[in-house]
Formats: C-alpha cells, structure tokens, sequence
C-alpha cells in the first residue's frame, strides 16, 4: 500500500451529486488523460436523488481504465465542500486535482500541470480556463495565464501585486496533497465553500505557477454562484452564513497572519465581490445592516487599514462602514458589473477622460468606459478620500453668506443642474444654466434671483456633431443684439459657439455651425469652454475669459478679443493659473465670471480645486484684466458640512446690484447638483 502511493502521481477528485446529464463526459474526460505516469481518479459519491451513480458505474464497467477509479459514499448528503474534504482525506497522489462533475478536463491536463509542477517545485499549479455554454457548448471566453512562476519566502505576499485576477474556484489547480493536508487546508459550509478554502491556500502558499494551456472546460449552468445569489435573494441564511465565514478567516487574520498586509488584502478581495453582488441583487436592509456589522467588526481588527495594496477595496469597506444605505452602495457599485458587457457593445476607442468624470456626467456607465475599470475603482476610492478635505475652510469667507433658502433652482426632478449665468435683465434677474438631464441651454426669470420661472430651452444640442451637448454659456446685449456664447462638447472634446438673437426666446442657428473658438494652443489641452465675455466700450471690442484643459473642469483660464464675437485673438498663456502652496487651489482653476468695476478694474470669480471632487469658490482682481491679484485669503464659498452643497461650489455667477453682490453658483452632493445664492454686501476691492 506504501508502494502504490508513492507511485500515484495524481488523484482526481469528483464529488457526484444529482449531475446524470453531465458526468459521463467529466468521468471520460478524466479517464481519457494522456499522462504516463500513474494517476488515480476518487468519485465521492454525496446520495443524490437521481442515476448518476449507474451512470457512473456503466463507464467505469466500458472503459479499460475503469479500475483506477475509487468510489467512496457518504452515509447521507453533505454539500460540496465536505465531498472534496473525503477526497483530500483519502487521496492517494501526490498531487490532487478538483473537477466539478458538469465540467471536463483537456486530455493533456494532466500531463500539462503535472510537468509544471515537478519543474517549479510550486504548491500549486493554475491552469487556463475556457468557459462554455451548458446547452450549446458555445465558448463564453476563458481565463488565460502567462506561462509564469510566482514565489515569495513570506507567505501570502505574492498575492495582490502579481495575480489578483486568479478565480477563487479550486476546479483546475493542482495542488501538492501534502500542502493542502499540513496547512490544515479544507472546505467548510455547503454555500460559498470556495472561500474559506481559496484563502487558506493563497494565504499560505510559498509557490504558485500558471500555464497558457487551456486545461479545463468551465461549464456555465445555472446553479453558479452568481445565479445562487440570485435565486437566494431575501434569504437571511445566506447573509449570515457568508459572514460566518468571514468570522473563520478574521480569526485565521488576527492569529496567523496579522503582520502581512498582503493577506488583509486577499480578505478585502474575496470579501468585496459577494458584497458588490449582494448589493447587486439589493438584499434587505436588515442583511444590509448584519454585513455592515461583520464590517465595523473586522475594521476594528486590521492593523493599518491605510497598508492596503487596493485602493478600491479600502474604498468599498469604508463606504460600507461609513453606515451608507444599501440603496446607494449598489448605484455605486452597478457600475462594475455592467463594465464588462458595455465595453463590448461600445468599444474603448474613445479619449480616455479623467477619473472625476464619472460623478459629473449624465451616462455614467458610458464614461466609466472612457477610463476603463481601472480608472473607475481609482476614481472611486480617489474620491471618498477627496471629500475628506471638503471642510478644511471655512464654508463662507470675505463677507460672503450663503442664503439659508438654498437651493434656489433644481431638485430631483429636475436632474443637475450647472454652472449658472446669470444677469439684470429690466427689473428682474436672467439665468441661463445647464441642463444635464437633456444636455440643452435653459432660460429662467426670477424678481428677486430666489424664486425662479418655470425654464424655457434656448438651445439644443446637434447630435453626432461638435456640440452633441451644450452648456456653460455666457449672454450680453450690445446694441440691441443678444450674443450667446456657449460650450459645444462631443468625444471629450469642448469648443465655443456663438450665436445672436433679437430676442431672448431662442437662438437658431445658421445651417452651418462651426465653433469660433477651438483649443490651439498647447496649453488649452482638448477642450476650451466656460466663456464670460464683456464689451468694452472704450476700446470696442468683445473680452473674452475662458477655461481650457480637460474636457470636465478644465485647468486654467485664458483671454481673448475680437471685433464681432467670431474671430478671436486669443492671448498666447494663461491668465490665472493654480497656487500650489494655497491648498484651496493647488490641483486646477476654472470656471469664471469677471465683472468691470465702477474706477475701472476688473474682479474674477473663479473656481478653485484642491483636488479632483472638492472645488471652491475665489476671487482675484486686475487693473487691466490681463494681470491677475490674489489676496493671501482670496476664498468666498466653500463647501456646507450635511448640506446640499456639501461636497463642492462649482461655478459663480455674480451680479452686483445698488450696495449688494449676489451670487449664484451650483452645489454638489455626490452626484447631484442645483443652483444656490449667497449674498455679500458691497465693499471695496483692492487692485
């Protein structure tokens, strides 16, 4: 008996339960294997209810390998996990290997994993997977590997930085028996019974190594997990038994492996993708609660959460810990599952955009593409440590006080609503914003620029044009004629228009529309937008300032004149840029309203960034609108902790009226924004 273990290289393992229709070709395949050395095959049989046993015993009677087969029965139906535990128990191999009974085996498996092994010494070998369709036997796509060896003194400290994307299922891995046995390596619960197990083994694995060659077929049926998941949705035992085992590898954490980071984060990796797909199926909030427990539980346990090689799992844990609603993890989150299928109906030849994109935009899903999964997981952990710093400063400054009835424009219904402009128009205010909803230009009047009309839309966006989309806009009268000058974007790129009117209703264009105002300058970037242009009288021109750089909140704020509103001269360099020892505004500017004051100078209000997702508002002042002053405490509206606009103030729109100023500016509150007024009695400026 010693003898024949030692001459058995390999034992396959296939627990057989209730599998009739599909274990005849996993068997075959498994005793159909090209290997010369000698392996043996250990069929648990777990009392199923239907002949998958005489299924079984008729191929092991047809076929002259027959007699390698070992049939071992349960007294009673145990799940899974149990199933392969009997088979590690009673493995005879060297080596072991665990196929599923729907799945089947290349026929050089064997001989393919086994040779890797012997060469690397590894205490487990990964093969490819190509994944099928149970009906069709239609390819789905597979799982390839590079030919590559991964091996680390520390245990576990591979994981992360060198394959993270390997599956956690244990079907077409071998694995050294005597590994799996000495680190106390097996399976336990009837669901999720990979995950226990798929920890162990990462967390204490010296050497791993992958193969290219496509090894195992995957059969894709409907009792995967995911459709598991689904089929449970509502039920409180698969919650609590998922954090069941969760509670088995916390314990495993704190007492086996509490100095290695990298084994934390192959918890948060496992960890993360049921609860992305609890969310996913959006249990109950009472199961929401019981996960955000385990959380807070295991939080409480982790050495220096600030380690973490991944961004985005220290992201989810947080947003989970951090007593958000389940409701709102799963917007989230729904980005990352539906990734994969719209990368293929759309493509990925498109700009990428930076990350903040994804927050600001009406097709979210569209633009988590423009930046590719990576892009959104940095995106999103990048942004729940910005808003971190949203109340490093104080929410109003300079005299400025926001007004208590804010929002004054938008709401749910309504949709976002951004970067307002707004004017005196006879004996009222005039606000032209930006419609995210519709991506048109809309118009409002309002008496007192609290109480606003009901909107009207002054321009369309052109499909399949250079202004798909149109916002930002800026309006003046000279001489009777109303100039519009707006931003036209299309494929991560913003240009401006121009269009005239006798009247404030609507502004059609000419048959042709061309943007007057294109990025050409090295500097502007992709995108030119957010024009404020004022006439001045004396010379008899048209001032232009405007933001250039990045297609959503550009990085600096240029000039340019004209005779005619079309034909600019733009100046060759920016006129404001960013100060980076001043933390409100060391990442970007953007987003300006210059006013011309009575002795002559000139006031900018302007956007500052201190990083990608918190924005404020600042001021500047100039004798000549071309050389820009800041005061050392140039701040004037900041973000308003628990408020509407408790995460950034994008956007001012000023109007200076008798002894008062009065701006409008747009809040946002993750990803929604509308339209506040703050107000600031009226002083002078030093230039």
């Amino acid at each position: 008996m010693v003898e024949d273990r030692v001459m058995i290289k390999v034992s396959i393992a296939i627990p057989v339960y209730n599998v009739s229709k599909y274990v005849e070709k996993s068997l075959r395949s498994a005793l159909d294997q090209d290997f010369q050395e000698k392996y043996e095959i250990i069929l648990v049989d777990d009392c199923g209810t239907d002949d998958s046993m005489m299924v079984v015993d008729r191929v092991i009677a047809s076929h002259a390998r027959g007699n390698i087969v070992r049939i071992i029965r349960h007294e009673k139906n145990m799940g899974l996990g149990p199933a392969r535990n009997t088979a590690i128990n009673n493995a005879n191999g060297l080596y072991i290997f665990f196929l599923d009974s729907d799945d089947w085996i290349s026929q050089d498996c064997l001989s393919v994993l086994y040779k890797k092994a012997v060469e690397t010494k590894a205490d487990a070998v990964v093969g490819s997977v190509e994944r099928v369709e149970d009906e069709t036997l239609r390819q789905l796509g597979q799982n390839q590997y590079p030919d590559t060896v991964v091996c680390h003194n520390g245990a576990g400290v591979w994981m992360v930085n060198h394959k993270p994307d390997m599956h956690i299922e244990v079907w077409n891995k071998l694995f050294r028996t005597e590994f799996l046995r000495k680190n106390r390596i097996c399976f336990v619960h009837r669901i999720f019974e990979d995950y226990y197990f798929d920890f162990r083994f990462r967390a204490s694995a010296q050497t791993i190594a992958f193969c290219s060659e496509k090894t195992l077929f995957y059969n894709i049926r409907q009792n995967s997990i995911l459709t598991t998941l689904k089929a449970t949705k509502g039920s409180d035992e698969s919650v609590k038994t998922f954090c069941e085992i969760l509670r088995y590898l916390q314990e495993m954490l704190v007492n086996e492996y509490s100095s290695i980071m990298d084994v934390y984060d192959l918890y948060f990796q496992r960890v993360i993708w049921v609860f992305e797909n609890f969310a996913r199926y959006q249990y109950s909030e009472d199961q929401w609660k019981y996960i955000k427990e385990h959380v807070k539980g295991f939080c409480s346990v982790i050495p220096n959460i600030s380690a973490l090689h991944s961004s985005r799992n220290k992201f989810i844990y947080k947003r989970i810990a951090q007593n958000e609603s389940l409701d709102l993890f799963y917007k989230v989150n729904r980005q990352y599952f539906k990734l994969d299928k719209w990368k293929k109906r759309i493509g990925m030849l498109r700009q990428v955009e930076p990350m903040y994109v994804l927050g600001r935009v009406k097709n979210k899903i569209e633009w988590l593409l423009l930046g590719g999964k990576k892009k959104a997981e940095q995106f999103a952990y990048q942004r729940g440590l910005n808003q971190q710093h949203c109340y490093d400063f104080p929410a109003e400054s300079n005299g400025w006080k926001k007004l208590n009835r804010s929002p004054v424009y938008g709401n749910e219904l309504t949709g976002t609503i951004f970067d307002p402009f707004v004017m005196n128009y006879g004996d009222s205010f005039l606000m032209v914003a930006s419609e995210r909803k519709s991506g048109n230009l809309i118009s409002l009047h309002s008496k007192d620029g609290v109480r606003w009309s009901r909107p009207s839309t002054i321009l369309h966006g052109v499909k399949n044009s250079w202004e798909t989309v149109v916002n930002r806009a800026c309006v003046i009268n000279v001489c009777g004629t109303w100039h519009l000058w707006y931003t036209g974007q299309n494929n991560g790129k913003g240009c401006i228009g121009h269009l005239t009117s006798n009247n404030l209703r609507q502004f059609k264009r000419p048959a042709t529309s061309k943007p007057i105002l294109s990025p050409t300058l090295k500097a502007e970037g992709r995108s030119v937008m957010n024009p404020c242009v004022l006439w001045d009288e004396q010379k008899r021109v048209f001032r232009m300032w405007y933001a250039a750089g990045e297609n959503y909140e550009p990085d600096a704020i240029f000039y340019a004149e004209s005779i005619d509103g079309d034909k600019w001269e733009k100046f060759d360099r920016p006129v404001l840029t960013k100060i980076e020892s001043r933390e409100w505004e060391l990442y970007k500017v953007g987003g300006c309203d210059v006013k011309l004051l009575a002795d002559g100078s000139y006031i900018m209000y302007y956007i500052g960034y201190q990083n990608l997702d918190v924005a404020r508002i600042c001021f500047a002042t100039s004798k000549d609108g071309l050389e820009w002053c800041r005061s050392e405490n140039n701040l004037c509206i900041a973000p308003s902790k628990d408020s509407w606009d408790a995460h950034a103030c994008y956007k001012p729109a000023v109007v200076i009226k008798e002894n008062k100023e009065l701006m409008w500016y747009n809040g946002r509150k993750n990803n929604c924004e509308y339209i506040g007024l703050a107000v600031k009695e009226k002083n002078e400026y030093k230039v």
